[in-house]
């Protein structure tokens, strides 16, 4: 099954390694990569290019803001699992994949979400903050409940279905959708509890 790891991107030298060495740790190799970068004017696109991954794709131009760059990920990714990390984020450990494809092939559901812990933006090993959402249950939006962003992986299928991200709606976006996936359309969905994602 494979995963399509979107990571948007604008700027992103002093992070963007650290996010790519994740992803090459990870035991599971079924993933591409999709670089959607907003042409960034510093060397985030040489540093990404120094990186030996054998199925990444980048797309470097104008967009209306990263959901925009999000919705142009899912438009382009072959896979069936879409991943999105961003540029300043890394995955938790060299499971989280493996451990997300197996939750999928187990389980009857179009969405895995888990949880995220922020950290540090210079120590990547410095916990700030450890966000577990838990279980979601009818009208939990309206409690100020959601799950992490970064660790809502969803099947491309279901954003085809369903539609993706309205970048017309600003910083909410990511929000919207999920509260549209899983409160109004009703999605099947399972909560891993495991990390998944670092969050600077």
């Amino acid at each position: 099954m494979l995963v399509s790891v979107i990571i948007p991107c604008n700027n992103s030298e002093s992070t963007i390694s650290d996010c790519l060495n994740s992803i090459k740790k990870q035991k599971y190799k079924e993933y591409e990569i999709k670089i959607i970068d907003k042409m960034s004017s510093d060397k985030t696109i040489s540093l990404i290019k120094n990186f030996d991954f054998e199925n990444i794709d980048i797309i470097s131009e104008a967009d209306n803001g990263i959901y925009d760059a999000l919705n142009k990920g899912i438009f382009h990714a072959n896979g069936k699992i879409i991943s999105v990390l961003h540029s300043d984020d890394v995955f938790f450990d060299e499971n989280v994949l493996s451990e997300v494809v197996d939750t999928f092939n187990k389980n009857n559901v179009e969405i895995v979400y888990g949880n995220l812990i922020y950290v540090s933006r210079n120590n990547l090993n410095k916990i700030i903050r450890f966000w577990r959402p838990g279980k979601f249950f009818n009208q939990s939006f309206l409690k100020g409940w959601s799950p992490p962003h970064p660790s809502f992986f969803v099947k491309k299928d279901t954003y085809i279905k369903f539609g993706p991200y309205k970048p017309e709606i600003g910083n909410s976006a990511d929000i919207e959708l999920m509260y549209r996936y899983l409160e109004i359309l009703k999605i099947k969905n399972i909560f891993l509890d495991k990390i998944f994602i670092k969050m600077r």
